[in-house]
């Protein structure tokens, strides 16, 4: 009986976990890619596990054991059907999602993401997040001897989550297409209806004496529980802030990575992966380290996050990544820990699930809906990181031996420490004018950039550890949030001129001390520099002409424009990744030669540099799904490229009435549009992956005119995308070709160029025109061992270069 039990328990979790991702990876073509996809999902699963933990309480308080059966088996059923219309309909919500056609559409991005995930897995994940817990308390009133402490079960439930999770992009990702993945989850669902209706007939529930005691949890081998009688609202309080710290860190930390590297649910899948390690090892029978070892482990594992943090160090992706990850395990088996060591008897089982899941949703509520509403940065995980720490049994230990007055001043102390900490590091990062400090120097000046970084972070380190002396729990907690605060909020730079925080990330707009130029930075990640001499030499001379502005852009030497004369019209001039002697430079002068250069779409729109090439008559449409972006790229104080284009009136630039994912939209125009398509959409430091994807390059073919060019962004500190687009251009019997540009020569770099890669396509070499030659663009090498990456198959593993230093 006992493994029949388990398995039931554990193929529920693994089915409960196996779903997310799955739900993940079909999702994300219909919102581009954002971290924040990820944070609804989890909220909205959060939400129907509460549901789920709510009924079963209920069940179990109200009913008899033998309407329980009958009532749960019922609910499975009736969630069977709904999964296989799900499944198996041909209008329903997964094959109009792998068609690309949205489910739900509601003006909010959330809103509708919410809708479609309860018309998609709603009902059937209700259904198996109920079993867990009623399972365990069927099992709790049979005969059997580890009955009276059935909390070991809720080990092996989170081993299945656990097993489940990482079936997905090992097992089930690389070998079934979308739809048939939620064939195959239809049909372990229908086994997990067959456990738990069997279960349901052999969990006879023994006779109950009229005044029997409940064995403490120690006889099972685990920490011991509490007594008999029943949880005041003070363990349920505990017992909730303990479920909430570790959820909140897991997505603030998802987001925290995923925003400087991609969004891609192979490290949303690493946070939570973990998450569920932590409930197996708290709650496992056998002996575990204490909440107290944890308690002690947990200051030098924030420390690890504090001194990289400071540096602002992205790189070693690996190392800065793990640091952050490593603590949140800590602090995860910290909350975890105490609250295995605080479970109820089981008779209470159900209402403690309750208060977790409840913690849980509510962590999720504070990073994916109210964190974006109140803070404009993401303020959510350095709170969240000081609030665990005062969750740690040394932290109970010292107020309890306090005096009112004396807790009182512990408090203030923490507080000042707290301030002084935040205004000391923003004060230091802003009188260093670059914000961050990546690595020493290796010049002459390595010894000055030492010691700035021995400023910056060795001795707001050092002031943090110096807490602790002296029983310092809370004044170290206060510490930290001052620091981890202080750094991000001065990591948008000194001169921000505009923030804003949406549902896609947040997005800053800053200028330097001398108002000459303006950047538009994504985290870590910048998206575009425009410099503004314009501003500061005022409009000395009529927009100029069209043949001035072409050889502005391509000409050089003699037939060019002078430098002096070039200054007054920098602000014309494309930079970073976009400067006319770049990749996309090529691209537009070949076209703008061959008179090409008329029908453009823009899928990513960034600070708009593109539009420094407009030409007269010519029609650009631009598809971008973040509202802010577009916002910042259409307000001439900040970049003007835009309003500059549009000067000439034979210049049409459009966009949908909507944002939106470039992809889903751009398949509304009719064939052969556009003579030049450019891919520039960056989630994070990559391109959203089902934006390069076989499905997605014969979207754009099919609205190409026939001597159209494609042209992809592809550069990235840590993916190399090149081969993917190889590998897809030979399976269409396409011409490809790329170039990788990272020199930058010392004029360039005075009009902020920027090395990039970029890869372009055509039907044919001679839509490629002078690309094709040999030259600075090559054929790319044979794409052996590359795979082909579909809607349904991608290998970013394979594609991950950034595992210990980005390319210079």
């Amino acid at each position: 009986m006992l493994r029949l039990f388990a398995l039931a328990i554990f193929l529920s979790a693994a089915l409960l976990f196996l779903v997310q991702p799955m739900t993940g990876k079909v999702l994300l073509p219909m919102l581009g890619g954002s971290p924040a996809v990820w944070s609804t999902c989890m909220v909205f699963f959060q939400a129907v596990l509460l549901a789920g933990y709510l009924y079963a309480h209920a069940l179990t308080s109200r009913a008899t054991e033998k309407t329980q059966r009958i009532v749960h088996v019922g609910v499975l059923l009736a969630a069977g059907a709904h999964v296989a219309y799900a499944a198996l309909s041909e209008n329903g919500p997964v094959a109009r999602l792998t068609a690309g056609v949205p489910v739900a559409d509601a003006a909010s991005p959330t809103l509708s993401l919410v809708l479609t995930l309860a018309l998609l897995v709603g009902p059937g994940f209700f259904a198996v997040s109920t079993s867990g817990p009623l399972l365990q308390r069927w099992f709790s009133r049979t005969d059997h001897r580890a009955a009276k402490d059935p909390y070991f079960l809720y080990a092996a439930s989170n081993a299945g989550s656990f097993v489940g999770l990482l079936a997905y992009p090992l097992l089930v990702e690389p070998l079934l297409s979308r739809a048939t993945q939620f064939m195959a989850w239809g049909a372990a669902f229908v086994a997990l209806v067959a456990l738990v209706a069997w279960g349901a007939v052999r969990a006879r529930p023994r006779p109950e004496p009229a005044a029997r005691a409940e064995v403490p949890a120690s006889s099972s081998g685990g920490p011991p529980a509490l007594a008999a009688s029943p949880p005041s609202n003070a363990d349920r309080l505990r017992w909730i802030v303990l479920s909430l710290v570790p959820s909140s860190l897991m997505l603030g930390v998802t987001q925290h990575i995923s925003t400087d590297v991609a969004a891609i649910p192979l490290l949303w899948v690493l946070p939570l992966s973990l998450y569920l390690l932590s409930f197996v090892w708290a709650f496992s029978p056998r002996v575990a380290p204490s909440a107290r070892w944890w308690g002690r482990v947990a200051p030098f594992a924030l420390l690890g996050i504090v001194i990289p943090t400071l540096a602002g160090a992205t790189y070693p992706i690996l190392v800065i990544a793990g640091l952050h990850v490593g603590g949140f395990l800590v602090l995860a088996m910290l909350c975890h820990t105490r609250l295995a060591e605080s479970r109820p008897p089981a008779a209470h089982l159900t209402e403690f699930y309750l208060c977790l899941s409840l913690g849980g949703v509510l962590g999720g509520v504070l990073n994916a809906l109210v964190a974006p509403v109140v803070f404009e940065q993401v303020l959510e995980y350095p709170l969240v990181l000081g609030l665990a720490l005062l969750l740690r049994p040394q932290t109970d230990d010292v107020l309890r031996a306090m005096s009112p007055r004396r807790r009182l001043l512990e408090w203030g102390v923490a507080g000042v420490a707290m301030l002084v900490l935040l205004v000391g590091v923003l004060n230091l990062i802003t009188a260093s004018q670059t914000g961050v400090i990546l690595a020493p120097s290796t010049d002459g000046a390595g010894s000055s950039s030492y010691t700035a970084l021995l400023v910056l972070v060795g001795i707001p380190t050092f002031i943090v550890a110096l807490t602790l002396v002296r029983r310092g729990s809370v004044r170290f907690a206060g510490a930290v949030l001052g620091v981890m605060l202080g750094a991000t909020l001065a990591s948008v730079g000194a001169y921000t001129l505009d923030i804003r925080r949406t549902f896609f990330g947040v997005h800053a707009v800053a200028s330097d001390q001398a108002n000459t130029r303006r950047e538009l930075r994504h985290g870590t990640t910048l998206h575009g520099i425009q410099l503004r001499t314009d501003f500061v030499l005022g409009d000395l001379t009529p927009y100029p002409d069209a043949e001035f502005r072409r050889r502005l852009l391509f000409a050089r030497g003699n037939a060019g424009i002078p430098r002096e004369e070039r200054i007054k019209f920098l602000h014309l001039i494309p930079t970073t990744y976009y400067h006319p002697t770049g990749p996309i430079g090529d691209v537009m002068r070949e076209l703008t030669d061959s008179g090409r250069l008329d029908r453009v779409a823009l899928i990513g729109l960034g600070t708009g540099s593109l539009l420094a090439y407009a030409r007269p008559n010519s029609s650009w449409d631009i598809y971008e799904i973040d509202p802010a972006v577009l916002e910042f790229a259409r307000t001439p104080a900040y970049f003007s490229y835009i309003t500059d284009a549009m000067r000439d009136p034979t210049v049409r630039v459009a966009s949908p009435a909507r944002p939106g994912d470039g992809r889903v939209d751009i398949a509304s125009a009719p064939a052969g549009t556009y003579r030049l398509i450019v891919i520039d959409a960056f989630s994070s430091d990559a391109i959203p992956v089902h934006l390069i994807t076989l499905e997605a390059v014969r979207t754009y073919l099919r609205v190409l005119a026939d001597d159209g060019i494609l042209a992809f962004h592809v550069s990235s500190r840590y993916f190399e995308l090149a081969p993917v687009l190889a590998r897809i251009g030979e399976e269409e019997n396409l011409t490809v070709r790329m170039r990788l540009d990272p020199l930058v020569l010392s004029d360039e770099a005075k009009e902020a160029k920027r090395q990039s890669d970029w890869v372009v396509l055509a039907r044919s070499p001679a839509a490629l025109g002078s690309l094709a030659l040999p030259g600075a663009w090559q054929a790319p090498p044979p794409s052996t061992g590359t795979s082909l990456w579909t809607d349904d198959y991608s290998d970013l593993l394979g594609s991950f270069q950034g595992w210990w230093l980005p390319e210079e």
